[in-house]
């Protein structure tokens, strides 16, 4: 998964891209925030880039690291729930990819347990921060589908990421609750 694609030709992470969006996200939104919000916001803010820069990078930038994404990197995408999955359960076991439905889960988990935390105060929390882990992983699978389809990207779209992501947050954001319970019930005693 990482560093398979480097040299000329490649862009190996966007962090140049990551501190100007950071520091306009700051400044539009988080400044305003008390001193809680603005670090969780924060932490939230630079975890959701790295998820970026691990889905999304190296970016392949030259003729010959583009012409070697359309040529080794067919147009590949997976619209089946769980079919990958299933097939690697019960047709051809291979470790390397259940590990990959775990990381999917996994990678996702601190996105539920931070937005539940930033949005404590808000109505609906649960529903927001749903429907942002959605859009979110929505947003990483159709950016690799569009970018394996003009020679940008050597992932593929799989609607079993989007599952594994959003079950990823769900679990974040039960955690979260667990948390807020547990200092209920350590508060009443």
């Amino acid at each position: 998964m990482f560093g398979r694609h480097s040299g000329p030709g490649w862009i190996p992470t966007g962090i140049l891209i990551y501190i100007p969006l950071y520091l306009i996200v700051y400044y539009t939104i988080l400044r305003h925030k008390n001193t809680s919000q603005k670090i969780t916001g924060s932490i939230l803010l630079l975890y959701i880039l790295l998820v970026f820069d691990v889905t999304q990078f190296p970016f392949p930038w030259g003729k010959e690291a583009q012409l070697h994404v359309l040529e080794a990197h067919r147009f590949r995408y997976n619209v089946k729930p769980l079919n990958n999955l299933y097939w690697n359960l019960w047709v051809d076991f291979q470790p390397r990819y259940l590990l990959e439905n775990f990381l999917n889960v996994a990678i996702f988990v601190p996105i539920g347990f931070l937005m539940g935390r930033y949005l404590k105060d808000q109505n609906k929390p649960f529903i927001k921060t749903m429907v942002f882990v959605m859009a979110f992983t929505l947003t990483i699978e159709s950016l690799q589908l569009a970018g394996m389809y003009y020679g940008f990207n050597v992932r593929i779209f799989d609607i079993d990421d989007l599952i594994m992501n959003t079950l990823g947050g769900l679990i974040g954001y039960g955690l979260w609750i667990l948390v807020v319970r547990s200092r209920k019930l350590n508060k009443g005693k």
